[in-house]
């Protein structure tokens, strides 16, 4: 592989001395030297920092709009999440279902409940609650006194 480097160098070398790049080198040589003016330069220089001055305000317009589009779409994707319609569940409740086996009444009855849970959120089911007479003794029972709800 170094061969072969070598050889192409001195191909190049050769080509670089040839008839015909001795004549565009002398042509070059004589070209006159151009200066350039003042007010090319401070068109450049205008164009420059027009340039810069638009670049720093995609860079702030970026620096802003890339976290709202951010914000927006994990926005939409919680909206569609919490929006969505559930998928169908029964209503019947399990003592009508005597044609359906037992797992069928299982997976209604865990789907009723699961709806349920969405539904009312967080908190005690009113199934757990215990069922009391008056509302006296409910006060009592359950460890709460007068005082304590007053206190609320």
């Amino acid at each position: 592989m170094n061969s072969q480097n070598k050889s192409n160098a001195h191909q190049l070398d050769a080509e670089l001395g040839g008839a015909d790049q001795q004549a565009m080198r002398s042509v070059v040589r004589q070209l006159p030297d151009d200066t350039l003016s003042m007010a090319w330069r401070s068109a450049l220089n205008e164009k420059l920092v027009a340039e810069a001055a638009a670049k720093q305000r995609r860079q702030r317009v970026s620096w802003f709009l890339r976290p709202a589009l951010g914000f927006g779409l994990a926005c939409t994707l919680a909206v569609l999440v919490l929006v969505r319609a559930p998928g169908h569940v029964s209503t019947a409740p399990v003592s009508t279902l005597p044609s359906e086996g037992l797992e069928a009444a299982l997976v209604s009855t865990h789907r009723q409940n699961t709806y349920a849970m969405d539904v009312a959120g967080v908190g005690l089911n009113p199934a757990d609650l215990p069922v009391e007479s008056t509302s006296s003794t409910s006060a009592t029972t359950n460890g709460w006194s007068e005082d304590d709800l007053d206190s609320l």
